[in-house]
């Protein structure tokens, strides 16, 4: 049925392929095989499935291939009332991401299921954070970009939502170069101040469960885990056929 999945224009244009959006947790309430069919009948190439609970491992099909290709933590944090804005910090302010700001926004999604799920190539990988870098300082995809700067070269970023009942942080990296001097730290710090300042109470971001690195600054940080999604990828089978 139509009402389990939304079709993602802007990801299907960007991929050159029809790609869905199905329901949250959709499979414990319906077999798999009518998804997957009502997904073939609409002719989607690729379905984005979050649930909070794994698929057994056995799921084999001979329409779409089905594959787990990201474990995300969901934490959350009430903002802290004395949070400040290291002097290293600034808003960006131009209108298109300069080649530093791209390198960390590629380093922010090298864990990232777009670039280890093997079916997108490096190219494609590297394009979508590069857009997704852009369409973030246009104010298109982000509402705030925060940058660490030393001597004038942005070494950490952060890329904030306010458009959410509860804001969040999209992106966030930190050169490797200059990683283990609290970077990571001072820009959450910032972003809460940001926050705060707009009359909200909690702050929330998302990582790849195995990025033990971005785990450590968000708990040290006081973040606490939400929940754990499941994130699965359904690649049409023949999809070049």
């Amino acid at each position: 049925m139509a009402e389990d999945f939304q079709i993602l224009e802007r990801d299907s244009n960007f991929f050159a392929l029809k790609v869905a959006q199905i329901k949250r947790n959709v499979l414990s309430v319906k077999p798999l095989n009518e998804i997957l069919t009502s997904l073939k009948r609409a002719e989607v190439d690729l379905g984005y499935y979050v649930t909070d609970e794994i698929l057994p491992e056995d799921q084999i099909h001979s329409l779409y291939q089905i594959n787990l290709v990201e474990k995300r933590i969901v934490l959350t944090k009430g903002l802290n009332t004395d949070s400040k804005i290291h002097p290293n910090i600034s808003e960006y302010k131009k209108t298109a991401p300069g080649s530093d700001l791209i390198e960390l926004a590629l380093i922010s999604g090298q864990q990232t299921r777009f670039n280890t799920d093997p079916h997108f190539s490096p190219f494609l990988y590297k394009k979508l954070f590069t857009n997704w870098i852009e369409k973030s300082v246009s104010g298109e995809m982000s509402s705030h970009v925060l940058v660490y700067k030393i001597e004038e070269r942005i070494v950490g970023f952060v890329s904030l939502r306010t458009d959410k009942e509860k804001p969040h942080v999209v992106l966030l990296a930190v050169h490797p170069d200059f990683e283990g001097r609290g970077i990571s730290f001072a820009l959450l710090s910032a972003a809460e101040k940001i926050f705060f300042d707009l009359g909200f109470t909690e702050i929330s971001g998302a990582t790849i469960l195995e990025n033990r690195k971005a785990l450590t600054v968000y708990k040290r940080h006081g973040s606490e885990k939400e929940q754990i999604e499941y994130v699965y990828h359904f690649w049409k089978n023949n999809i070049n056929e």
